[in-house]
């Protein structure tokens, strides 16, 4: 949209923007496209009219009470297209706009939404997911933060899908994904609150995943859903002169809360000095923002570096929510649940033999080569009862056994007690601050079960386990981290 004029652009197959169709229009209005930009809506609010110009033919008009917003919503058939139409009072118009070689406009149904506050907002499910439709078409917010999702049944009725009490108030943005993800926008006096919450509400769990407040100085402009093709949520936060891209992380045992981490910039000031007034998703996983006169592409792989090379959106977010490396403190914790204490000592003993001789910049790519899998289905009884049984490659090159440090494949408290000096100083590159302060606490947690546990049973092991953890989370909590904020090292009061 631009002042007294709309353009249409479409997205090629290299990724470049073509200008399809341009026309005048209000600065007031609304225009919706469909039909791959062949059909435009453009609703006039001075005149309350509604035009649908389909495939180059003689536009349908349509006369409608005051809208404050007008969206389409999927599916969209071969012969129909809906429209949904919320009013000032938040009355709810579906429209038809039936396709050629007939094509008319007109009001299938007016209804309101049966809940029991009054919302305040009334707003479309982005349909992010790919190749799946959602059942929810619709997300009401009420004046004391209540979301709701509304799926359309047989007829004109509309069926409550969810639920969130997010105890939210002064509301002034939201927008809500089909995956059932909703972010909130609240207007507080030390600046903007942005809160992701999740759908599944329970007596365990309120929700929320993310909450942070933003300067004054940098107030939401916009917000967007997007989705990977595998269906992790990213999230882009529209600022008057960035726009900070946002993802889902995996779940960990180690976070006070569902972790979502910021991934990617999109710096637009040096490019332009007009503020960001809205930006868009299109295809090929490129953002489109609006800015003064401008419109500014970014393009797979934009200001997403890692200091070595620049990678495609989606693949960004599939790396960092990939498997994790064996020595993963998620990953060591597990196996000594599952009482593989033997194969924890083996990790160990393989990252401090392998960061031994690394240089620094070898140190930034570090991949432990993988254990086989055979090593994670077998007990440590097992394991100990096996005769020693050579590496295959020893058949033809006898050079190829490792050297064996001390202990258990170099796992001693000599080698634990230096690897965590090294860790202290130097982390490893690929783990999060919170996740190498678990790892430090993993590796001397190991120490002392690898002392007990022939005089435990399972159980007892799994309590020694929790207990040790306990302990040394909050011995080292003790010590100020410059790099990990104190909620998510936060002192324990109970297991």
């Amino acid at each position: 949209m631009r002042r007294g004029a709309a353009e249409i652009w479409k997205v090629k197959k290299s990724g470049d923007l073509r200008l399809v169709q341009q026309f005048e229009t209000v600065n007031e209005a609304t225009v919706l496209v469909f039909h791959s930009g062949e059909s435009v809506a453009v609703y006039d609010p001075g005149e309350k009219t509604l035009s649908v110009q389909m495939m180059s033919i003689s536009p349908s008009k349509l006369s409608l009470p005051l809208l404050t917003s007008l969206f389409l919503i999927p599916p969209n058939h071969d012969h129909i297209t809906c429209l949904i139409g919320v009013t000032e009072s938040f009355q709810i118009l579906q429209i038809h706009a039936i396709h050629p070689p007939d094509p008319s406009l007109v009001v299938h149904s007016t209804s309101s939404l049966p809940n029991l506050s009054k919302p305040i907002m009334i707003l479309p499910v982005d349909p992010m997911i790919w190749n799946r439709t959602a059942s929810e078409l619709l997300l009401s917010v009420s004046e004391g933060g209540d979301l709701e999702f509304w799926a359309a049944e047989a007829g004109t009725s509309w069926k409550r899908t969810g639920h969130v009490a997010t105890g939210r108030k002064e509301i002034i943005k939201g927008r809500c994904s089909s995956a059932k993800k909703t972010v909130l926008v609240v207007r507080r006096p030390d600046g903007d609150e942005v809160s992701i919450w999740d759908s599944k509400e329970s007596q365990f769990s309120s929700g929320l995943e993310h909450s942070q407040i933003f300067p004054t100085d940098t107030p939401v402009v916009d917000l967007d859903w997007t989705a990977t093709p595998d269906g992790q949520s990213i999230l882009a936060i529209g600022f008057p002169h960035h726009i900070l891209l946002l993802y889902q992380q995996r779940m960990t045992y180690f976070e006070q809360e569902s972790g979502w981490g910021v991934f990617g910039r999109i710096e637009i000031g040096r490019i332009t000095r007009h503020p960001i007034a809205d930006s868009i998703w299109i295809s090929q996983a490129q953002m489109l923002t609006g800015a003064g006169h401008q419109m500014i592409q970014a393009r797979p792989g934009f200001s997403l570096k890692d200091g070595t090379t620049s990678k495609d959106l989606f693949e960004t977010v599939a790396r960092k929510n990939g498997p994790v490396p064996h020595y993963h403190p998620q990953m060591l914790l597990q196996c000594l649940l599952w009482e593989k204490v033997n194969l924890v000592k083996q990790i160990i003993g393989r990252l401090a033999r392998d960061l031994k001789y690394l240089t620094p910049e070898e140190r930034a790519v570090y991949e432990m080569d993988p254990f086989p899998v055979y090593s994670f289905l077998g007990s440590d009884t097992q394991e100990e009862s096996k005769p020693s049984v050579p590496n295959e490659l020893s058949l033809f090159d006898t050079d190829s056994q490792p050297v064996v440090e001390d202990g258990i494949d170099g796992f001693s408290p000599a080698v634990v007690s230096k690897l965590v000096a090294d860790l202290e100083v130097t982390p490893l590159h690929d783990l999060g601050a919170n996740e190498n302060e678990q790892l430090l606490v993993l590796l001397q947690a190991t120490l002392a079960i690898d002392e007990h546990r022939r005089a435990l049973d399972a159980d007892g092991l799994r309590y020694l386990i929790s207990i040790r953890l306990f302990y040394l989370i909050n011995e080292r909590v003790q010590i100020p981290r410059s790099n990990v904020s104190d909620r998510q090292r936060g002192f324990r009061e109970r297991i």
